[in-house]
């Protein structure tokens, strides 16, 4: 691989100088990457549009926009390197054309490298809340909202849909902690007298064409006055409602029997449904479930769900998805030991551990694919091999795993469990194979009386920096603001613990090998 750079910016909202974020970046990645580095690094949700300057002006004709945008230059096709970036250089990210959030990102270091950098947090500082209470600023909830002026109105029903109530309601938004929340509680499954339609005109029209694009369904033509949304969210409902298929070759195997069980009147409790989080987010934003009444016990499905239920209720299709969903559980579970893994060695693997004996183009249409389009998966295919890779990493993390393993070629093959670590890992996850965790998280949670969410928290980052192969000062590094807030200061006892559980830690460099185990190899 020839020589790249590293970059580092140095990212200031415009508001508070005191608040900042160093982020390392390959020079060969777009500002479109920078840019979900950029929210990633601020935990901001990818919701809106946004754009980057030059020449720092707002709304710049000469800037430089993100894909959806019809406006200006494609962020996504220009590359930090492509863009003569120059050290010490400032431009302007503009995100949200509404919020108008402003941020200053000044190139502060430029290092050759032989490999690809990863993209990463370096360093940072403060607390930016994207989302902050306005009602101390005096506003009035029961402000009377027909009130508002049409073109508000308007403007409202064509923005992104920002709220996550399944995500409100858990993490406490619409849930007070003094209530006396039973999980086992049964929750409601009821009709709804909204239909798809309505429902799909609360995504935005960027989510639309999305989902759409992913079904293979044209866009219609928007006549002349209309605005997109409506538009889009009728066709759409169109569509689906002569044929269900192309919806359900987005579903996961999950997501169509979690539905199934809604439907036939099973008992599903607060547990199931936290638990089922992700499916039930991907019935929203595809039209099939009203959430709205969630946080009273209450999920309401459109009449378009029981369509949906009745096709996946039909003997063949139920075997199939049986099929389908023993293959998804299992793959994770091997991606959580492998990360990165050829589609054509995991496949077998899958087949032969679930008694099953998928194709790869099935397997490729009717799991991959599903579980690429929301997230739950990456599947990447590398320009220099022409190999389809499946991840339970992101993209760029996946990436840099491959470039990394060149440099440990002496593994050949992926390392063998056990069946008696494949049960362990069942029952306990990934946990269970590391011994050292255990003391870790007594420390936590007994010694600094750790929240337990937040101890699983950082537990989960603590496996995905060992996942990925870093050193313990990548890991203070990328949790230094978790730890202050939990009072965790890096003694040399808790520095030992973490530098046990990140040498014990399967990599995903190498193929699931430990560095431990690597070391032990090597010696032999």
């Amino acid at each position: 691989m020839g020589e790249t750079k590293a970059y580092t910016f140095k990212v200031k909202p415009q508001e508070d100088s005191n608040i900042y974020r160093l982020i390392q970046i390959d020079s060969g990645k777009t500002l479109d990457d920078l840019h979900s580095a950029i929210l990633r690094a601020f935990d901001f949700t990818a919701e809106h549009l946004y754009m980057f300057s030059r020449n720092r002006k707002p709304y710049d004709k000469d800037g430089y926009y993100s894909p959806y945008d019809e406006e200006g230059r494609r962020a996504d096709q220009e590359t930090l390197s492509g863009l003569g970036w120059k050290l010490k250089e400032t431009w302007l990210y503009l995100y949200d054309f509404g919020d108008d959030w402003m941020f200053d990102v000044t190139l502060v270091k430029m290092e050759d490298t032989e490999k690809k950098a990863r993209t990463r947090q370096l360093e940072g500082k403060g607390v930016l809340e994207q989302y902050p209470a306005y009602e101390e600023d005096g506003w009035d909830e029961e402000d009377d909202w027909e009130d508002a002026p049409e073109d508000f109105a308007e403007e409202a029903e064509d923005a992104p849909f920002e709220d996550n109530i399944l995500r409100d309601f858990f993490l406490g938004e619409d849930w007070d902690e003094e209530d006396d929340l039973d999980i086992m509680s049964p929750v409601e499954v009821l009709p709804t007298n909204k239909t798809m339609e309505k429902l799909l005109k609360q995504k935005s029209k960027e989510e639309l064409e999305a989902l759409m694009g992913r079904m293979g369904i044209a866009l219609p033509p928007v006549p002349k006055g209309k605005r997109k949304v409506p538009v889009y969210a009728a066709a759409l409902a169109e569509e689906l409602n002569k044929d269900m298929e192309p919806l359900l070759g987005l579903l996961t195997g999950e997501s169509m029997e979690f539905l199934v069980r809604l439907t036939e009147g099973k008992k599903v409790t607060l547990a199931d449904c936290l638990g089922m989080l992700g499916e039930l987010d991907v019935y929203f934003a595809c039209g099939l479930a009203d959430l709205e009444d969630f946080d009273e016990g209450v999920i309401r499905l459109t009449p378009e769900a029981g369509k949906c239920a009745e096709i996946c209720s039909q003997k063949d299709r139920r075997q199939q998805i049986e099929v389908i969903v023993k293959l998804e559980s299992n793959m994770k579970r091997f991606l959580n030991m492998y990360g990165v893994m050829e589609a054509e060695k995991l496949l077998p693997l899958l087949n032969s551990y679930t008694g099953c004996s998928m194709e790869m183009e099935e397997f490729y249409d009717k799991v991959l694919v599903p579980n690429a389009c929301w997230d739950n998966i990456t599947v990447l295919k590398m320009e220099e091999d022409e190999i389809i890779y499946v991840s339970i990493l992101e993209e760029e993390d996946a990436e840099w795993v491959l470039s990394q393993r060149a440099e440990f070629d002496e593994i050949k093959d992926y390392r063998e469990f056990t069946t008696q670590e494949r049960k362990a890992l069942e029952q306990g996850g990934i946990i269970s194979l590391i011994p050292s965790m255990k003391e870790l998280m007594d420390y936590l949670l007994d010694v600094k009386e750790v929240e337990e969410e937040e101890c699983m928290f950082l537990v989960s980052e603590l496996l995905h920096e060992g996942m990925l192969g870093v050193d313990i000062e990548n890991f203070i590094a990328e949790c230094g603001d978790m730890l202050r807030d939990n009072d965790i200061r890096m003694t040399h006892r808790f520095r030992e613990m973490v530098e046990a559980v990140l040498e014990e830690c399967p990599s995903a460099v190498l193929k699931g090998y430990s560095m431990k185990e690597y070391g032990k190899m090597m010696e032999e």
